[in-house]
């Protein structure tokens, strides 16, 4: 059916609550091509999606989805078919929580139930594009672009640092990493790390606090690329982006979430710049 890949993949629970696109979908992958390409929120595509738990601290996924690259989404049709040659994009990932292994000491500090759930995952990926893709700006000895596939790989680790005794209040931290093959993608490689704090008063303990930091790197051909386009040298070669979030729930059905975010080298050759805002969100 129709299947969105960052509903599983390369997903940080920790990372949820903030609101620049990188802390969902990583920016590396998302980059490459448009609505379906890859199948990704909004937009989603048709796929086959197998998993499998073989222990409660154990899980491999494994999906093939339609693939669709930016260059081709002219004649895309509706996202509902593997037509015109569109190919697919294969991804997988396994993963382990240390502390479902009995790896951490999580046990509850009182004789009472305690039905806290400490976030806790390792998790590694790696997914690639079917077809083959002309590379950014390198051409043959003739001058016919080259063609190479494209593909990536990641790493994530989230993990309960802390918790406040006999309560779900708990602080806890993300790392993801992730890259590209460099050739057919503007940005070979992101990182991204951050701590997200889910009840940081007493009394409050469903809003969250959370502050993080997102790179994207730019590889030598995309660095080329985006050089030619602007017809000047670039100022740096990667965007850095750092948010500070405060998600709280004020009425039933109404949360307010104020955000400031920084972002250094947009672009990587504008200025560095400021963004502040509150979101709302209504439930009927």
């Amino acid at each position: 059916g129709l299947y969105p890949i960052d509903s599983e993949f390369y997903v940080t629970d920790s990372s949820g609550a903030f609101l620049h696109p990188s802390f969902g979908m990583a920016a590396e992958v998302a980059s490459f091509g448009s609505l379906a390409g890859p199948s990704i929120y909004p937009t989603s595509s048709y796929a086959a999606r197998l998993r499998i738990d073989p222990d409660p601290a154990w899980y491999a996924i494994l999906a093939v989805v339609r693939g669709i690259p930016s260059d081709r989404i002219a004649t895309a049709g509706p996202n509902v078919s593997w037509q015109k040659g569109s190919g697919s994009m294969l991804i997988g990932e396994v993963g382990f929580s240390p502390a479902k292994a009995g790896l951490l000491d999580d046990r509850p500090t009182s004789e009472e139930k305690d039905d806290f759930e400490p976030i806790s995952k390792l998790a590694l990926g790696l997914w690639r594009y079917t077809p083959r893709f002309p590379e950014l700006v390198a051409v043959s000895a003739t001058g016919a672009p080259l063609l190479t596939t494209h593909w990536g790989a990641y790493f994530l680790a989230e993990q309960t640092v802390f918790r406040v005794p006999e309560s779900n209040r708990a602080l806890a931290a993300f790392l993801r990493y992730g890259f590209t093959d460099g050739k057919t993608n503007v940005l070979d490689y992101s990182l991204s790390f951050g701590l997200s704090f889910r009840g940081p008063f007493a009394g409050r303990e469903r809003d969250n606090f959370g502050i993080a930091a997102t790179r994207a790197h730019a590889g030598l051909q995309g660095r080329a690329q985006l050089s030619d386009e602007l017809g000047a040298p670039l100022s740096s070669s990667a965007e850095t982006a750092v948010e500070m979030t405060y998600w709280a729930k004020f009425a039933p059905g109404v949360v307010l979430q104020p955000v400031v975010q920084r972002i250094f080298n947009p672009g990587l050759y504008l200025p560095n710049a400021t963004i502040a805002g509150v979101r709302l969100q209504i439930a009927l």
